[in-house]
Formats: structure tokens, sequence, C-alpha cells
């Protein structure tokens, strides 16, 4: 009889094992998803910004079209912020040369012309982004998706 208790006993802790593994495994794994979900892209300041929350709810995307977000959302947050950061490191730089009582027009140009690069740059993650989103959406995710990414390439402030 004692014997049993203990062969339970030790089945109960077993499970319990199990069960607090599954908790931790679980936890981990939402804190992962859900931080991918909510990092944005800001596409147009007075609209709201973009992340995977907005295309799950906004664009119905299932989960295989939120795996190929968060993938590609990852890669494109780290290039354009990297983009980002360079191009005010040269705006800086140009805005302090302007500051100079004898600024150097070359070196002027040259800081533009690296700025446009870095924009071009730029544009050209920013459609890597695009394609691969529209490459997993339908006809309808596609049309929103227009929306969503037209003031990233239509100024519609002038219309």
């Amino acid at each position: 009889m004692r014997m049993n208790k203990i062969r339970i006993l030790w089945w109960i802790v077993i499970l319990l094992f199990i069960l607090n593994l599954t908790t931790i495994f679980t936890i981990v794994y939402h804190t992962h998803t859900e931080k991918d979900e909510t990092e944005s892209i800001v596409v147009d300041y007075n609209a709201p910004p973009i992340n995977g929350k907005y295309f799950r709810q906004e664009l119905n995307f299932n989960n295989q079209q939120m795996e190929v977000f968060r993938k590609n959302n990852r890669i494109f947050r780290q290039h354009s912020n990297r983009i980002i950061g360079e191009i005010n490191i040269q705006k800086k730089l140009m805005f302090d040369e302007l500051q100079v009582p004898e600024a150097d027009i070359n070196k002027l140009n040259n800081i533009s012309q690296e700025i446009g690069k870095l924009h071009t740059e730029l544009k050209e993650a920013t459609v890597q982004f695009y394609l691969s989103l529209k490459e997993v959406a339908n006809a309808e995710q596609k049309e929103k998706m227009k929306e969503i990414f037209t003031p990233l390439f239509i100024d519609t402030s002038m219309r």
C-alpha cells in the first residue's frame, strides 16, 4: 500500500514538473511573438503605427502570413533603423557645416549626396519589405496594404 502511494506521488511530481515546463515555454513563446507584433513601423506620423497587431487585425493576416511579417519586419526594422541613424548623422554634419562662417560648399554637396544614397537605400529596403508581404497577401489584403504604404511613396499632403 505504501509503495503505491509513493508511486502516485512520483507521478504527481512528474506531471507538475511537465506542467511547469510547459507554462514557462508558453510564457517565453508568447513574450517573443508579442514583442515582434508590437514593434512598430511609422509610415505617416498622422496614421496609426504599423505593427504585427495592426496586420493581424486590419489586414486579417493568418498565422503563416504573420510569420512572414515577423521575419521580414525584423529585418526591415533593423536595416531601416541603421539607415535612418546614418541619415541623421549626415544631417547633423550638414547643419554643423552650415554654421561655420565660411561653409565648405564641396563638403555640403558631398554630405547631400550621401544623404541621397542613404535615402535610396531606405526606399529599396522598404520595397523589399512591401514585396515580401505582398507575396503572401490575398487581393483584399493587397488593397489595404496599398492604402497603408501610400504615404511612403506618394506625398498625400499635396492633394
